[in-house]
């Protein structure tokens, strides 16, 4: 079975890239869905993969491998929401 692909914003993704945590109760994936998720997700900021997060029971989103696989959002200006 796949994991379940969530898809970020911006500076959401910004804020994953940079290692910190996303509070998120209710995410959008990949199919269209929102839905309460936990475990192991993958996440993608448009098209661009940017790795592997855990949904946690809390509701936060934390990074876990994280991949460079392009230069995407890199704005010094985001507010992570830790």
């Amino acid at each position: 079975e796949a994991l379940p692909a969530i898809r970020l914003s911006n500076e959401q993704a910004i804020c994953i890239k940079h290692g910190q945590s996303l509070n998120l109760s209710l995410v959008d994936d990949l199919s269209g869905s929102s839905e309460r998720l936990q475990g192991t997700v993958r996440m993608y900021n448009d098209a661009v993969f940017l790795g592997l997060g855990e949904m946690l029971r809390d509701g936060k989103l934390a990074p876990k491998k994280l991949f460079n696989m392009s230069n995407g959002p890199v704005s010094a200006t985001a507010q992570c929401i830790a």
